[in-house]
C-alpha cells in the first residue's frame, strides 16, 4: 500500500529533522523525495550552489570578543 502524503510529512520531520541550507539533514530529504519521486515515475533535478557561511558569525565573534574583554 502506497504512503500517505502525511507518512512522507511524518518521515521527513520525525526521521530526517531540521533541514537548514546546505546541511546534511537537507541532503537526506532531498534523496528521501528523490526516491519518492523515482517510485512514482518522476524525474528530479539536482542543482548546486555555493553558500556562504551563517550570517551571524560576525556577531557570534563579535559577541565572544566582548564577552573576552
Amino acid at each position: 500500500m502506497p504512503l500517505s502524503a502525511f507518512d512522507h510529512v511524518r518521515h521527513l520531520c520525525e526521521t530526517v529533522g531540521p533541514r537548514g541550507s546546505a546541511t546534511e539533514n537537507e541532503r537526506t530529504a532531498h534523496e528521501y523525495c528523490a526516491r519518492v519521486f523515482a517510485e512514482l515515475g518522476l524525474e528530479l533535478r539536482w542543482q548546486t550552489f555555493r553558500t556562504v557561511g551563517s550570517p551571524y558569525r560576525p556577531f557570534l565573534v563579535g559577541a565572544a570578543l566582548l564577552l573576552l574583554a
